[in-house]
């Protein structure tokens, strides 16, 4: 059984922020207003995400992360603030943002909580199924609804704001918690904007294959299309490409009222061994947003095997490692616990020196192969 840990706090802020929508933040220009409180365990950091499968911005080359360079850590609970936005004259508006993230499914994730009364009290933004979005909070994480899991690659979540209409004083916080075991990548965050509805806005918002991490020589390309405009949209051509090669497209003739996501195959390709990039795009007529018209993954089509010269002093999991995160466990080691990788030529391609009785991350980039891990 999960042993689960709570921890309850107000927060009381004074300061009044003067943002009136529309909002864009790409981050590449610093924090500006955006802030982060840490109670236990990581941190939300701004930067360029740098670990397994949270590794890049969605755009440009910076995102808040929870620890850019690292997985995060057991227990962990920690706050991302948003500035103050007035929304007395706000109308017929979306919030959206772009995330990317590899946590444990149902313990360890993220929420999406505002105050309207300068952080005295907090709710969780679209806990009413009525509200529409896309991608949104979709799993219970102790208790509350949040993202959790893993996104595959980066992913569109968007959210009408009929919740704060004519309030003038709305803030935003990310909430980040994981409990006391298994740990993974983190989450990163991007784009963070508050706009108008368009009329016609098609997006790719997520790629559901192929899959990041998992060799499969024939792929069905699929893909979240989604509505983010005001006039429902009954035919949007899609195509895809395969490391920037010609294009092949065909037409999602479905019905997508606003603020509303579908899935949709486009064909079947012969995957690449090794890494390679797919790109989804929508090609709508009239379409007034190219922002989200794209949508590009590298997947990694080849697992790497790593195999433990000594399976009673430590393991090694998940085997095959597909992610290219090897973790390990040492069991029985004293003091310091020596660990290299050698690939099949008996080169080494990682070493590195734990604590005992330790669970750590291996973050090599490798190419698919089998490899012997060896210990002292």
């Amino acid at each position: 059984m999960k042993n689960l840990f709570f921890l309850l706090c107000l927060s009381s802020f004074t300061v009044k922020g003067q943002i009136t929508p529309p909002y864009i933040n790409d981050f590449e220009n610093g924090a500006q207003g955006w802030f982060d409180t840490t109670y236990s365990g990581s941190s939300w950091e701004l930067g360029t995400p740098n670990f397994g499968l949270t590794s890049g911005a969605h755009s440009g080359s910076n995102a808040w992360d929870i620890s850019l360079d690292s997985a995060y850590q057991n227990n962990t609970l920690c706050y991302l603030y948003s500035p103050h936005f007035n929304f007395s004259t706000t109308t017929n508006s979306i919030l959206s943002f772009w995330l990317n993230y590899k946590v444990e499914a149902q313990w360890d994730g993220t929420l999406l909580q505002y105050s309207t009364d300068s952080g005295t009290t907090w709710k969780v933004l679209g806990f009413n199924d009525t509200i529409p979005t896309i991608n949104w909070n979709s799993h219970n994480i102790v208790g509350a609804w949040g993202w959790s899991g893993t996104s595959n690659c980066w992913a569109l979540s968007a959210i009408k704001l009929d919740s704060v209409y004519g309030l003038p004083d709305v803030q935003f916080r990310f909430q980040f918690s994981s409990d006391t075991n298994i740990f993974y990548d983190g989450i990163s965050i991007d784009d963070f904007s508050i706009y108008s509805l368009p009329n016609n806005d098609a997006a790719i918002a997520s790629i559901i294959s192929p899959s990041k991490n998992v060799q499969q020589p024939s792929v069905l390309a699929t893909a979240n299309i989604a509505n983010v405009g005001s006039n429902t949209l009954l035919s949007i051509p899609v195509g895809v490409t395969i490391n920037g090669g010609t294009p092949f497209f065909s037409i999602y003739n479905g019905s997508l009222t606003s603020i509303k996501a579908d899935s949709f195959s486009v064909g079947n390709f012969i995957a690449p061994n090794g890494y390679y990039t797919i790109c989804f795009f929508t090609q709508l007529p009239g379409d007034t947003n190219p922002l989200n018209d794209t949508l590009c993954c590298e997947i990694n089509n080849g697992v790497s095997s790593v195999t433990a010269s000594d399976n009673s002093s430590f393991v090694i999991y998940p085997n095959p490692s597909g992610n290219n995160l090897i973790r390990i466990r040492n069991l029985n080691a004293k003091g310091v616990f020596s660990v290299c990788i050698i690939d099949g030529l008996g080169n080494t391609v990682y070493s590195s020196q734990q604590l005992s009785n330790n669970s750590f991350i291996i973050n090599k980039k490798l190419s698919a192969g089998i490899y012997l891990a060896l210990h002292n």
